[in-house]
């Protein structure tokens, strides 16, 4: 579903020049950076937002690999100071309070301020303020602001609160997009782009007149907006994970979005050749579904042929997010957090990287609370007239040979 009027038509269709600064609000582990890395684009990191401490870890180990020690100046107590200042996060849902940070020991601390800084990273984004991002250069760069702002209270798996502005709800946190991008409109450094992703219910029947509000503001201070519905599926990746994506371009251009390709790869084909056995499910588990739910199991899409696609993956933090048969064996197994990054679209050797400093369950859940890059790679693409299908080779994406039993 793409959003577009008779007047777009009217506009040239917009393309980056300039190298890009890139900015990540709510940035996880950074999948619009991978996008852009695997396009081979001509950017720069140059400012994320995020509290959460694993993801903050996590965008360290991928993208920047910065583990200098800068809090060595401070005393335990500025660090800690600062951390509580900054407004860090442990769970993805609250700020940690001074006793939480301080029970987690010195190194935790003084390491996750030498992340903050290493990342430029702005952590809350209840704190930012216009001049933070540092757009001084327009002339020269193009700045591109991302954001995907939580989805827990929009999603079907949530509580489906919404997220009207002033609610105090999760998904409300995108109107600190708005507060900041008006302090931006008026000191004149507004981000030339801007890209969405959530959850399709963004934008359904309990969060249109949200949603529109927020296309009005945007429209306000400037921006052309194009919305789409992008399915990973139908850019490569065999997971069927639906998403809502809107470009905002500063000024009056067009947008188009990025053809949809056919699927070639099967789950069978990102799937770990060496497979470690604590990811196989014990017979009390294949007992215990097969006795009380596991025909609603199946029924859930959760029971993945590995001939078909996989549902979509969740953040969750109780185990793997699905299970599929290996006749092989004659068992069933769960996705491995390395199998789970392969149907987010992300590379071996980035995931080589995130794996050094989390645990499975910390995997997973990165795994499922970040973007699609195929789908991200065609959306920025075309925003820089480069065929990301072309980037894109379904069978060198993935290194088989350097599979670990991580």
């Amino acid at each position: 579903m793409e959003h577009s009027s008779m007047f777009d038509f009217l506009y040239d269709t917009y393309k980056i020049k300039n190298k890009i600064k890139l900015i990540e609000c709510f940035a996880g582990y950074g999948s619009q950076n991978l996008a852009l890395k695997y396009l081979g684009a001509n950017y720069e990191h140059h400012r994320i937002v995020e509290w959460a401490t694993k993801s903050i870890q996590a965008y360290n180990d991928i993208h920047v690999r910065d583990y200098t020690n800068y809090s060595k100046p401070l005393t335990y107590e500025e660090v800690v100071n600062y951390l509580i200042k900054k407004g860090i996060s442990m769970d993805y849902k609250k700020p940690m309070t001074l006793d939480e940070i301080k029970r987690k020991g010195e190194q935790w601390c003084r390491n996750v301020f030498n992340n903050i800084v290493a990342t430029r990273n702005l952590v809350n984004i209840t704190n930012v303020k216009a001049k933070d991002l540092a757009i001084d250069y327009k002339e020269d760069y193009t700045y591109l602001l991302t954001y995907s702002y939580p989805c827990q209270t929009l999603s079907l798996a949530g509580k489906r609160e919404g997220m009207k502005k002033g609610s105090g709800t999760y998904s409300s946190l995108l109107w600190e997009i708005e507060r900041i991008l008006q302090e931006c409109h008026e000191i004149n450094c507004l981000p030339q782009v801007l890209v969405m992703e959530n959850v399709t219910g963004c934008c359904d029947q309990k969060n249109i007149d949200d949603f529109q509000q927020w296309i009005t503001f945007l429209e306000k201070i400037g921006y052309k907006n194009y919305f789409n519905i992008m399915n990973a599926k139908e850019y490569g990746i065999p997971q069927n994970r639906e998403r809502a994506f809107m470009v905002s371009i500063l000024g009056d251009y067009s947008y188009n979005y990025s053809k949809t390709i056919d699927l070639k790869l099967k789950v069978r084909d990102l799937l770990e050749t060496n497979i470690n056995k604590k990811h196989f499910l014990s017979e009390k588990m294949i007992n215990g579904m097969k006795k009380t739910n596991f025909e609603s199991y199946k029924l859930e899409n959760k029971l993945i042929d590995a001939n078909g696609i996989a549902s979509c993956i969740l953040a969750r933090y109780e185990g793997a997010p699905q299970c599929l048969f290996i006749p092989q064996y004659n068992s069933y197994k769960a996705f491995s957090p390395r199998e789970c990054f392969r149907l987010m679209g992300v590379k071996d050797e980035d995931f080589d990287n995130v794996c050094t400093n989390q645990s499975d369950s910390s995997l997973w859940h990165l795994a499922g609370d970040s973007i699609v890059t195929t789908c991200l790679m065609a959306i920025f693409g075309e925003l820089l007239g480069i065929d990301w299908k072309e980037k894109f080779n379904e069978k060198e994406w993935w290194n088989n040979e350097r599979n670990s039993n991580k």
